[in-house]
């Protein structure tokens, strides 16, 4: 039955919008999914309230394809749909893009994509938000960072990711966004096993709140996990647990692995399984494609 599941199916992700209740307990909330897509992946939502308007960015990803795209839907204050498309300014990377953390810095939007397969972290900025984008400022080099978040807190700046054994990797800055960024290695204590970052960190009355998804060898995305940052310092990194989050929807029960709030609304996604019988050939085209773009990029960097 595991083979038979190895080869015939994958993990299907999508991605559910709600407005905020006065509860803290996301399962009371009145999800909407997107619309059934064809692509296997749509996931990691950021969202963004502006100008009476919702903006959710997302990684789109289809195997045939074999890397992660932009994208933005749009919807009206009353999550409404209006519009979707895919983000300009990131095509000429040629590596897999997820985890699109978007975020405002100075009445300006900026974005961090995930662009580990590079070895870097790139900041873009949005020339025309919320679709078209422009290169700023390569931040770190020869570091693989996955989903990777700025943190501006107590006049401090960080930039928080992990490596891909998903061990947590903190950079500061002195002078903020746009400084020289370096590695920093502090003591921690963790709230649970799991450091991978899920979602943009939650400042509530000057208290810093991380999450976190359950992920590791042979499993990924099963939950998330809220954990209180209590130190945050160049020696010392302390955290508390708050409360693990499981998936709570019937249809989408397989997972969960990304959170994020606005002032009135509230994202997630959520998988499922995808069965087809010439998954097998879908997995094997993904495979050769991803070796091949691994190659080229490692060669485009001698």
């Amino acid at each position: 039955m595991k083979i038979i599941e190895k080869l015939f199916s994958c993990d299907n992700w999508n991605i559910a919008l709600a407005r905020r209740k006065n509860t803290s307990n996301i399962r009371d909330y009145d999800f909407e999914w997107f619309p059934v897509s064809s692509a296997e992946f749509v996931a990691d939502p950021f969202i963004i309230e502006y100008q009476k308007h919702i903006y959710v960015f997302f990684e789109k990803l289809y195997l045939l394809k074999s890397r992660g795209e932009l994208w933005c839907s749009v919807f009206n204050l009353n999550g409404e749909f209006i519009e979707s498309s895919k983000l300009t300014g990131f095509d000429d990377l040629g590596c897999h893009l997820s985890f699109p953390f978007i975020f405002k810095y100075r009445n300006d939007f900026y974005c961090i994509p995930e662009t580990n397969e590079r070895d870097e972290l790139i900041l873009y900025k949005s020339k025309s938000f919320p679709f078209i984008w422009t290169k700023e400022k390569t931040l770190i080099v020869g570091h693989s960072i996955v989903d990777t978040v700025f943190v501006e807190h107590d006049d401090s700046y960080w930039l928080i990711g992990s490596d891909l054994d998903n061990n947590r990797q903190f950079f500061k800055s002195e002078g903020g966004l746009f400084d020289d960024w370096h590695q920093v290695d502090p003591c921690c204590s963790y709230a649970s096993n799991h450091q991978r970052m899920a979602g943009k960190p939650i400042i509530r009355n000057n208290e810093l709140y991380f999450i976190t998804q359950e992920c590791g060898k042979g499993f990924y995305g099963n939950s998330l996990i809220l954990s209180k940052v209590d130190i945050l310092s160049e020696s010392s990194y302390i955290e508390t647990f708050i409360e693990q989050i499981c998936p709570f929807d019937e249809q989408y029960n397989s997972g969960i692995h990304t959170l994020n709030y606005s002032e009135n609304f509230v994202v997630i996604d959520s998988k499922k399984r995808k069965y087809s019988l010439i998954m097998p050939l879908i997995k094997l085209i993904y495979s050769l494609k991803c070796t091949y773009r691994l190659k080229m990029l490692k060669g485009n960097r001698k």
